[in-house]
């Protein structure tokens, strides 16, 4: 059952993937972009804004560099 659903959810990601890239390619990704910016904006505020850019502070090279850090510890 578990292989099941990483093969659906492969598939899934693969088709999402073929739609960005044919939105791409097609030059139509701006109205995608727009679409998806008016989904989000309605979220936008202090908080949130202070809480994912904690989040993403862990793709930079320092968040990075401390997780490995961590994880070699443990």
């Amino acid at each position: 059952m578990k292989q099941l659903i990483q093969i659906l959810l492969a598939v899934l990601f693969l088709i999402l993937f073929g739609l960005i890239l044919y939105l791409v390619l097609e030059k139509k990704i701006e109205s995608f972009d727009q679409a998806i910016y008016e989904m989000i904006s309605k979220f936008i505020n202090p908080v949130n804004t202070k809480m994912m850019r904690f989040i993403t502070f862990f793709g930079g090279t320092l968040g990075i560099l401390l997780s490995v850090l961590v994880s070699y510890v443990f």
